[in-house]
């Protein structure tokens, strides 16, 4: 089974039948800013923040296994992508 960012994962069970919630939806649901969810949910952070951390443990998922999900699905995305030129 492929790690999954925790992010999309989140998004993924508060919507319905296989149809994940907006990163918009996510953001005003946790009062966290849509730019840093974007941005986690795309990889182009080093890690998680804490306001990020903060609206995953608002949701139920504990943030030490959110920080372990991100690190495993970052590693496993950036293998994945091509290189620059």
């Amino acid at each position: 089974m492929e790690p999954k960012n925790p992010i999309t994962e989140v998004r993924e069970r508060l919507g319905a039948e296989g149809d994940p919630i907006s990163r918009a939806d996510l953001a005003k649901r946790t009062g966290c800013d849509y730019g840093i969810l974007s941005h986690a949910e795309l990889g182009y952070l080093g890690q998680l923040p804490p306001s990020v951390l903060k609206a995953l443990d608002g949701l139920g998922l504990d943030p030490a296994e959110a920080n372990r999900m991100y690190a495993e699905w970052r590693k496993t995305f950036q293998q994945a992508a091509p290189a620059a030129a």
